[in-house]
């Protein structure tokens, strides 16, 4: 008997991360997730990586991650000018202070993730 677990979108029991209705869901989104001059997320997060190299508040090569400096619910884009490479903790510090400057802006408390 083979191992199963739950699909990642669906939940019904399936043998890898997806079931085969949602794995050709995920791959016709995938396809159309061009999103600048043609290029995919991963091209424009890799490209942000190359140029970056490390973390650009603290110098850190550890557990990078791209932040969108304007966000995205603010109107800001993926284009690169708008993209910095932080490290795990920085962005963690950014992030927390965002929410907070929206909690006491229009007084509604967020949630922070742990």
């Amino acid at each position: 008997m083979a191992l199963t677990t739950r699909c990642l979108d669906c939940g019904t029991r399936t043998r890898g991360s997806r079931c085969n209705t949602c794995t050709r869901r995920h791959d016709d989104w995938q396809a159309r997730r061009k999103i600048r001059d043609g290029w995919t997320w991963g091209e424009i997060r890799n490209r942000v990586h190359v140029r970056d190299g490390a973390c650009v508040r603290c110098g850190s090569h550890r557990r990078l991650q791209v932040h969108h400096r304007v966000p995205l619910r603010d109107g800001g884009g993926n284009d690169l000018s708008n993209l910095e490479l932080l490290c795990d903790e920085c962005h963690t510090r950014i992030r927390a202070a965002t929410a907070d400057k929206i909690s006491k802006t229009h007084g509604v408390q967020l949630r922070r993730s742990a």
